[in-house]
């Protein structure tokens, strides 16, 4: 069963807009550094995109999503 992540817990729209941010620039450092850290890259930036959607869509329950944030 997936778990709800809401406000009271800390799990601001706000604050997962600047997760997802942190996560994308930090995949865009190692992407440049080398093409060593493709598949980090690639795990970082999905989980940006991620967070940035999770901090972006409305829920009509008042929680933040489900699963994994």
């Amino acid at each position: 069963m997936s778990k709800h992540f809401t406000a009271d817990e800390g799990f601001t729209p706000g604050a997962l807009l600047h997760y997802g941010i942190d996560h994308l620039k930090a995949a865009k450092y190692l992407l440049e550094g080398s093409a060593a850290y493709f598949d980090s890259t690639g795990y970082l930036a999905h989980m940006g995109m991620k967070l940035m959607l999770k901090g972006w869509l409305p829920f009509d329950t008042g929680a933040l999503g489900a699963g994994v944030v």
